[in-house]
């Protein structure tokens, strides 16, 4: 609920990033898909992206200090930007696209995005008992 001046309430602000996490493993979940298929018949790679303005906000105003860690955040933001990146490379078709490369690009994802959702159900865990002991 936003207070009488629009300015988000430290609760809206925690339920936003909650919101952005979620969305962001949902994302993931679509892209392994994608990876896989491109493991092993190359061809796209799902254009979707993930976001972090929530999480990002956090970093410059820490309104839940004391719920979670700022290292936490950066180094989801870091997993973010290599995802990010692991798309673009393979999008570009830039680099040959032999079996053993699109092998290792999917694993290289699996394994990113394996520690991202690891790390961003820990951040939605602590978040959402923040809320309801706030509630």
């Amino acid at each position: 609920m936003k207070a009488s001046n629009d300015v988000p309430s430290h609760q809206d602000r925690l339920s936003a990033m909650v919101v952005e996490l979620r969305t962001n493993r949902d994302t993931v979940e679509r892209m392994t898909t994608r990876y896989t298929m491109f493991r092993f018949t190359g061809g796209c790679v799902s254009s979707e992206q993930l976001r972090c303005g929530e999480i990002s906000s956090y970093l410059k105003t820490p309104f839940g200090i004391g719920v979670i860690t700022p290292r936490d955040v950066e180094r989801y933001e870091v997993l973010i930007d290599e995802v990010t990146a692991m798309a673009e490379t393979a999008k570009s078709g830039a680099e040959p696209r032999t079996w053993r490369r699109r092998n290792d690009l999917a694993s290289a994802f699996v394994h990113t995005t394996s520690e991202l959702v690891a790390l961003g159900n820990r951040l939605e865990s602590v978040l959402e008992q923040s809320i309801a002991t706030n509630a």
